[in-house]
């Protein structure tokens, strides 16, 4: 018996609220829905009763966790705590920043300090410790004074004035010009772009080091660096993950992490994208691949004390992964290790493996 409830909110990056949903029911762990202002009824239907409360806006403050607190209160059966489930970053930064008042209010939050968190998240910072911690420097900087395309504009801080901030690829000189008139400088960085093979390492960690990881390959993504819209699970490239997790254990970081690298095609050479320290949108491939990545996250909460094992994922069994609708946006980028599949190959392996179509559970 879960000795916790998971709180979760739908509207935010729901591809991973699907998969949370799945591995909760599925391993018969308490957890509750807190829909959005503009929720798709399709999308819960399997979780309709673990519904406790429905946003009438899209603010986040105080009041809508002590209304959650409130309705959870009157709606449980059993007296568990509750605790954030981090799937969205917006919510994330509001959580880690109103700590100490959410925790009075009763809600346990199992994520590293805000300034342990802020470290990873945000673009500028990140690429020093990962520099530092395995070696791994990221895509050449610009200079603003002399920039030119294809490049690549990235946030300093990822939530700038209350408003996520995007990175934005230029690949002519008039999507630099858009780009340029749209950013204060100040507040961002320019790098190379880079051309090459996309990986995450996926890993989840706790607060005493135990960690379980395994590594995804990217096979189509959105414009702009957005979501990853086809992918499977994939051998090590040949980085050391397990120690940049020793790296990440030493700074007090716990929860779950993705990081993204690009391997250049030509020299081999490993470039740092960036770290989600959070719940990522391919999440169904933890699930199917690695299930162990959820169960330290589980027990890190103090939720069912599952017996881990926590490794790579084995690498005989191939897993899929794949957001049909979000392939229908223009431009996605094609990384080289899709190779040469056609428009028809590519829309069977979309259909076959989308994350909202498959079966309820694995």
């Amino acid at each position: 018996m879960s000795q916790v409830t998971f709180l979760i909110f739908t509207g935010h990056n729901d591809r991973a609220v699907v998969a949370l949903c799945r591995f909760f029911s599925l391993q018969k762990i308490s957890f509750v829905l807190v829909a959005s202002a503009d929720e798709n009824p399709a999308f819960t239907a399997p979780w309709q009763d673990k519904i406790i409360f429905k946003r009438s806006h899209k603010v986040v403050d105080i009041a809508l966790f002590q209304a959650v607190m409130q309705a959870y209160q009157s709606s449980r059966v059993t007296d568990s705590e509750l605790v954030y489930c981090p799937t969205t970053e917006f919510i994330n930064e509001f959580v880690l920043q109103h700590r100490t008042a959410l925790e009075s209010v009763g809600i346990k939050i199992p994520l590293p300090s805000k300034e342990v968190y802020d470290r990873l998240t945000n673009k500028a910072s990140s690429i020093e410790f990962t520099a530092s911690a395995i070696g791994i420097s990221a895509p050449p900087l610009l200079d603003w004074s002399a920039l030119h395309v294809p490049c690549v504009l990235k946030p300093k801080q990822n939530i700038v004035r209350g408003v996520v901030q995007y990175p934005q690829i230029c690949m002519t000189q008039a999507e630099l010009a858009t780009a340029l008139a749209t950013i204060n400088p100040d507040e961002w960085f320019a790098q190379a772009f880079v051309q090459g093979q996309s990986y995450y390492l996926c890993a989840c960690l706790n607060q005493s080091g135990q960690y379980a990881y395994f590594w995804q390959l990217n096979l189509l993504q959105q414009p702009n660096g957005k979501s990853i819209v086809l992918a499977r699970t994939c051998r090590d490239p040949g980085i050391d993950a397990e120690k940049l997790l020793k790296a990440l254990h030493e700074t007090a970081f716990r929860g779950p992490l993705m990081m993204e690298v690009i391997q250049e095609m030509e020299t081999g050479k490993f470039h740092f994208i960036e770290f989600n320290p959070r719940f990522w949108g391919p999440l169904q491939l933890a699930l199917d691949a690695c299930p162990d990545l959820l169960r330290v996250f589980v027990n890190d909460a103090g939720g069912v004390s599952f017996p881990l094992f926590p490794a790579q994922v084995p690498t005989a069994t191939e897993h899929w992964y794949a957001w049909a609708d979000g392939a229908g946006a223009p431009g996605c980028r094609r990384y080289p290790s899709l190779g040469d599949l056609n428009d028809q190959e590519l829309t069977s392996l979309l259909q076959q493996h989308d994350v909202f179509k498959r079966d309820l559970y694995p």
